[in-house]
């Protein structure tokens, strides 16, 4: 798979956000900029973040392109918790090999 180059024309909109009360229309207006496949860049205690969604293929096919970053290599996918993780898994199915994939000590 070849990614092409799509981020010809970036429209960039900087929201600040206060991180002792932030402002829940402007996480919710990132939240909704993510579900529609945009990309979104964050703060985290060491560097920046590039989310997306990582089930719609344009939005990571994004970061990649927005990155420089060869798709030899692989992304970090975050998820809220075991639920989320075992609801687009399926819990009897993987939960094995998600245990020996990420070294967690999951239940079955």
């Amino acid at each position: 798979m070849k990614v092409k180059s799509r981020m010809q024309h970036i429209h960039t909109e900087i929201v600040e956000i206060d991180p002792v009360h932030p402002e829940i229309t402007k996480i919710e207006h990132a939240a909704a900029l993510i579900r529609a496949g945009e990309l979104v860049v964050f703060p985290t205690e060491t560097v920046y973040g590039l989310g997306a969604n990582a089930l719609q293929a344009q939005a990571v096919e994004g970061i990649f392109v927005a990155k420089g970053r060869p798709l030899s290599d692989p992304l970090i996918i975050h998820i809220a918790d075991e639920s989320a993780l075992f609801a687009r898994a399926g819990r009897a199915a993987n939960s094995d090999f998600l245990a020996r994939a990420t070294d967690l000590d999951i239940a079955t």
